[in-house]
């Protein structure tokens, strides 16, 4: 039965440990477009992370990923937990929701894109057109192309896309603890006809 792991073996080799492996080796050598160069070291780590030219722009892409880490993971997180509540007090249609809430994770990351691309649309998307017949035009905006607002576009997308994974483990924890307790309280509860 190995044999049949050697071709995904094979493959992964192939198509992402070499890339990488030699993506890495590459970074030593200076590159004039096209042609390798002579063997530098660190000197392309030291110009990307510290130099005049590329350091600002790393280093602000750097907090800018600390920033939606930690915004996602207050938002999935407390949003989760919050959502788990809800479903556990089994509101009408709970199961339905259940689902709900989880069917995001499933759809594929380029739907998840695509369809929070058409709701973020300055022209018809679902947002503005909801601020527009709330009388909210002022708030109305290209949410992806203003700088001001792209990142936050992105975490609540990326937020909703995944939000139903921690919803059904806190869920889950839920259901646990009430079921632990309702067997406590059945083994100490005084057996019926005793004296």
């Amino acid at each position: 039965m190995a044999f049949l792991v050697i071709p995904s073996i094979v493959f992964m080799s192939l198509f992402v440990v070499y890339p990488i492996l030699s993506a890495f080796a590459y970074a030593f050598y200076d590159w004039q477009g096209l042609a390798r160069g002579e063997f530098v070291g660190l000197k392309n780590f030291r110009e990307v992370l510290f130099g005049a030219t590329m350091a600002p722009v790393v280093w602000n892409a750097f907090l800018h990923n600390v920033y939606a880490l930690i915004a996602l993971m207050i938002v999935q997180n407390g949003g989760g937990f919050f959502l788990a509540w809800l479903l556990y007090k089994e509101p009408f249609g709970f199961r339905f929701h259940r689902v709900a809430v989880f069917v995001p994770v499933v759809l594929s990351t380029i739907i998840v894109g695509f369809l929070w691309k058409l709701f973020l649309n300055p022209n018809f998307g679902v947002i503005n057109q909801a601020l527009y017949s709330l009388g909210l035009d002022a708030l109305a905006k290209p949410w992806l192309g203003d700088s001001s607002t792209a990142l936050g576009a992105l975490i609540l997308a990326n937020a909703w896309h995944f939000v139903g994974f921690p919803t059904l483990v806190y869920l889950a924890g839920m259901q646990r603890i009430l079921l632990r307790s309702s067997r406590r309280r059945a083994l100490t509860a005084p057996a019926s006809g005793s004296f």
